[in-house]
Parts: C-alpha cells; sequence; structure tokens
C-alpha cells in the first residue's frame, strides 16, 4: 500500500512536469507570434513611410520643373532631393511623365510641358538641375553649383572707369575630380566683364571662389546685361549679369554759380521768369518674383509707345519695381508689363488740374 502511494506521488510530479513544459512552449510560441506580427507591421508602416518619402521627392523634383518653366527660358535652379531605401533603377522620363519605382511600385508624376534628361535615383541625397528653354525644361544631375546664382551691379556714371567686384563660389558635386571652364559674355562694348579664372580643376567637394569684375566705362548710362557660363564635361550652369549705371548728378566741378534763362516758347525766343511745374507719373508694379528681369511698355491712347519703351527692368527683393516719368502731353496711357507667361495692363489719364 504503500509502495502505491509512491508511485502515485511520483506520476503527479511526472504530469506536472509535462504540462509545465506545454505552458512554457505554449507561451514561447505565442511570443514569437506576437514579435512575428509586430515586426511586419513595423515593416509594413516603415515601408509605407519610405513610400511616402519617395512621392514627396518626386513631387518635389516636378515642382522645381513647373517653377522654372514657368519662369520661361533661361530659368535655372537646383534643389536637393532625398531618396530612401527601397528605390531601384533609374528614375526616367517617359511622355513628359516622372518615373519612379520604389519595391516594385512605379511612382508616376505627369507634367503638362515638355520635360527631358534623367533623374538619378539611388538612395541618399542628390543635387538635381533645372533648366528651363522655353517651351521645355531639362532635368539633370548638378556636377557642381555656382552661388549665388546671379549678380546685378549698381552705379552712377563717373567722369572715370569704375571697376565693380563680385565674388562666386563654385562647389563640385562629383565624387571625382571636375575641370571647370568659364566664358564671359557682355552687351556693353563700351565695358568689359572678366574672372579671376576661367578655368580650374575641382577636387571632390572642393569649393573655390571665382572674382567677378566688371569695369565700366567712363559716363556709362543704362541698363546693360550679360552670363557667365561654367562648363564642365556634361553640366553647364550660367550665372546672368545685370548693370544699371544711372546719372545720379552730384559731380564735382569748379563752378561757383549757373545761370538758369527760362522762356515760354519752344525756339527759346520769349524770356519769361514764371513756368509751369512738370507734372509727374509714378509707375509701380508689385508681385513679381523677386531679383526677376520684365518687359514694362508704355504706350498712348494710339497703341505708341512712348520714348524709352519698353525697356527691361529688374525687381527688388520684394518682387517690386517702380520709377518716374514725365508725361508728353495729356493723353490716355496704358502701362504693360510682361513676365513669361505674365501679362499685366492698367490704364490711366493725365489731364489739367
Amino acid at each position: 500500500m504503500k509502495n502505491k502511494e509512491i508511485f502515485k506521488e511520483k506520476d503527479r510530479k511526472g504530469q506536472g512536469g509535462v504540462e509545465y513544459v506545454v505552458l512554457f512552449t505554449f507561451t514561447v510560441a505565442f511570443f514569437l507570434i506576437v514579435v512575428y506580427v509586430a515586426n511586419e507591421q513595423l515593416n509594413i508602416i516603415n515601408k509605407q513611410q519610405k513610400l511616402e518619402q519617395t512621392k514627396l521627392a518626386v513631387k518635389e523634383i516636378a515642382d522645381a520643373a513647373t517653377q522654372v518653366y514657368q519662369q520661361g527660358a533661361g530659368a535655372r535652379k537646383i534643389v536637393n532631393v532625398v531618396f530612401p531605401e527601397g528605390v531601384s533603377g533609374d528614375g526616367i522620363i517617359i511622355n513628359n511623365s516622372i518615373h519612379v519605382i520604389f519595391e516594385g511600385t512605379d511612382i508616376v508624376y505627369p507634367l503638362n510641358f515638355p520635360i527631358s534628361g534623367s533623374i538619378p535615383t539611388s538612395p541618399g541625397s542628390h543635387d538635381i538641375s533645372f533648366v528651363s528653354y522655353g517651351s521645355s525644361v531639362s532635368i539633370g544631375v548638378a556636377e557642381f553649383s555656382v552661388s549665388p546664382s546671379s549678380i546685378s551691379f549698381s552705379t552712377c556714371s563717373n567722369s572715370s572707369e569704375q571697376i565693380l567686384t563680385q565674388t562666386l563660389t563654385v562647389e563640385n558635386k562629383m565624387n571625382t575630380t571636375n575641370q571647370i571652364n568659364a566664358s564671359v559674355t557682355w552687351s556693353n562694348p563700351g565695358s568689359t566683364l572678366s574672372l579671376s579664372e576661367n578655368n580650374f580643376t575641382l577636387n571632390v567637394s572642393e569649393t573655390k571662389n571665382v572674382n567677378v569684375y566688371l569695369n565700366v566705362s567712363p559716363n556709362t548710362v543704362g541698363q546693360f546685361n550679360g552670363n557667365i557660363e561654367f562648363l564642365s564635361s556634361g553640366y553647364s550652369f550660367i550665372v546672368p549679369i545685370y548693370l544699371n549705371s544711372q546719372a545720379c548728378g552730384g559731380i564735382s566741378s569748379n563752378v561757383s554759380y549757373i545761370l538758369v534763362e527760362t522762356y515760354n516758347d519752344s525756339a527759346y525766343t520769349i524770356p519769361t521768369s514764371s513756368y509751369s511745374m512738370s507734372f509727374l507719373v509714378n509707375i509701380t508694379t508689385t508681385g513679381w518674383l523677386p531679383n526677376s528681369n520684365i518687359t514694362l511698355d508704355l504706350k498712348d491712347q494710339g497703341g505708341t509707345s512712348m520714348p524709352g519703351y519698353p525697356k527691361l527692368v529688374q525687381t527688388d527683393g520684394s518682387g517690386v519695381y517702380s520709377e518716374t516719368w514725365v508725361p508728353n502731353g495729356y493723353s490716355n496711357y496704358t502701362v504693360i508689363a510682361n513676365y513669361s507667361i505674365y501679362n499685366v495692363n492698367y490704364s490711366f489719364t493725365v489731364e489739367p488740374c
């Protein structure tokens, strides 16, 4: 009887051990299932985040292309775009649409104007260049960068030559050395535009300062423009250059007095001591892109442009341009401001008080 009780006690202990093993195994299996499911959910969330990052990068490319297209021929922009892990193959442009593949999913962004070029889509950061040719936009890898992207000189006309200077910074964006060649064009033959260096080599990530010299001839008055083109083996960057030289007055002389004689006829035969003050018109345009060139025209009621118009003017850093005009007489006039695809006009009347 006593032996039977011993055997029963052993059976109960053995059964308890088996139950413990089964429970432990079930717990471990359940834990592994939970970990697996949680990991799968994290992978799904992570993949979705990367997919959204890829879509955002493609949209940034499309937005930059649209912006330079709207600005018109010659507009240029460089945008830094970051692609996440999972992007594969080369970004391609088909039928004016941007295509980027992320883990087998083709992300497409169509545009309503012609585009050409290629898009680097390896994971990481890329500087992508956008250049407008008026009716189309070219997209490609920026082999180097130049800043600032444009230079505007403003000065008063002088009786002696002036030398205006500015500095451009060129940075190599390639993983190899980059040979850069620069050339200049300038619209005013009486002045010269030159660089401190026209040819140089940049090592990986190296930057170089290039001095720009504008020699303004004596008594130069007007608005002039030109550009500097930096060129490597497969990429170019054009920097527009603007000069606004005004007759500001205040020139020193040895004259101790000035005699002013006034007449009331155009033949200057009838002296007079009184005359009517001239009337002035202030022309101000706002809402344009900062530091952009717009075409300003001023026409009379017969549609004839006033002397000196149309002309190219440059807006300031706030997109504003303003000038004062002396009317030729009493009439109805129309101001027309044009920039790329944008055209604005406003009519006004000059009449006696």
